[in-house]
Order: C-alpha cells, then sequence, then structure tokens
C-alpha cells in the first residue's frame, strides 16, 4: 500500500475546516468574563456510562503500570530529550490514539478520562505528557470534525499510532486498508 504525503497547505486546509466557526452552546469562561457566574453550565458534571468508565479505568491502570517501571523521569532531565522508549510505549499502549473514535482506530476515550490520562502523564515529567498531548488532540480533531471523505478519513495517520505486532483486529486492518481475510 502506499503512502500519500501530504503537503503543507493541505494539511493547514484540513486544520482550519476542523476549525469551530460558530457557537451553538453557551461558554462558561465567555459566560464568567462577561460577569455572569452561570453555575448551570458546569453543574452537576456528567457522569460517565458504565462501560466509559470500564474502559477509562482499564487504559488509566495500564498506562499508570507502565510510568511507573518504564520512566526514567531523572534520565529525561538530564539528557534533556524523551527517550525513543517512551514513545513506543505510548504506541503500544495507544495513547496517541485516546480520543480518537473507535471507528478510526483509537480507543475512543471520553475527554474526562483523556485529561486523567494527561495528568497522570505529567507525574513523572512535564516533557512526557507534551509527547502526546498535541498528537492526541490534533488526531481526534482532525478526524472527528473535518469535512473529510470517508477514505481519506480512515488515512488520516492513525493507523501510526497503533502497535505494529501482531495481527491487526478487523478496525484497525480496515482503517490502515488491510484486507482482514
Amino acid at each position: 500500500m502506499t503512502r500519500q504525503m501530504v503537503g503543507v497547505q493541505e494539511s493547514r486546509a484540513v486544520a482550519e475546516a476542523a476549525r469551530e466557526t460558530e457557537w451553538r452552546k453557551p461558554s462558561f469562561a465567555k459566560e464568567l468574563f462577561l460577569g455572569r457566574l452561570r453555575l448551570d453550565l458546569i453543574h452537576p458534571h456528567p457522569r460517565p456510562t458504565p462501560q466509559d468508565k470500564d474502559k477509562g479505568e482499564a487504559f488509566l491502570a495500564r498506562l499508570r503500570a507502565f510510568l511507573e517501571t518504564e520512566v526514567d523521569a531523572a534520565a529525561i532531565e538530564r539528557e534533556a530529550r524523551v527517550p525513543d522508549e517512551l514513545i513506543k510505549g505510548f504506541k503500544e499502549l495507544e495513547v496517541m490514539g485516546m480520543q480518537v473514535p473507535e471507528e478510526y482506530g483509537g480507543l475512543g476515550l471520553s475527554k474526562l478520562y483523556y485529561t486523567r490520562a494527561l495528568q497522570l502523564s505529567a507525574r513523572p515529567n512535564r516533557s512526557s505528557v507534551t509527547c502526546h498531548g498535541a498528537h492526541v488532540r490534533t488526531s481526534a480533531r482532525s478526524c472527528s470534525l473535518s469535512p473529510m471523505s470517508e477514505a481519506t478519513r480512515r488515512g488520516c495517520g492513525l493507523p501510526r499510532c497503533r502497535p505494529r505486532t501482531g495481527r491487526p483486529t478487523s478496525s484497525t486492518a480496515s482503517s490502515c486498508g488491510v484486507p482482514t481475510a
């Protein structure tokens, strides 16, 4: 399978197309700035479904175990670089696809668990969270909001977030264009 390279102009066009241009819901921060305290916009906080909670907690447990055993914060500070092993570990845990919808090969975690994963990742070393924070937000937003064709959306760079070990699942394989016979 040949991978088509995307140019800077096309990347910018996709990012701009994904940008929100109108706000249909009120913003708590905007209302606060205007001097109106709208607690109804933030309380009560939505509760995750039992399925989302199970999926999110299982992911956080795997991430926590990885961070506690594999991340050497002192080495990252000393060498002033994030080691390739950390990025590979994030890739194997599918950290880069946290918020990418499952139908596009991601984990489909909610914003709550995305935020908790960022908090957890920042504990050992702030540099580690920077590695995946921007990637996750860009990937999830580009694939869910941009006006791309279905074929383009399936190949929007997400398969690289998945581990390359073992046989891909049917959802991963279809997003990569790999037959699953």
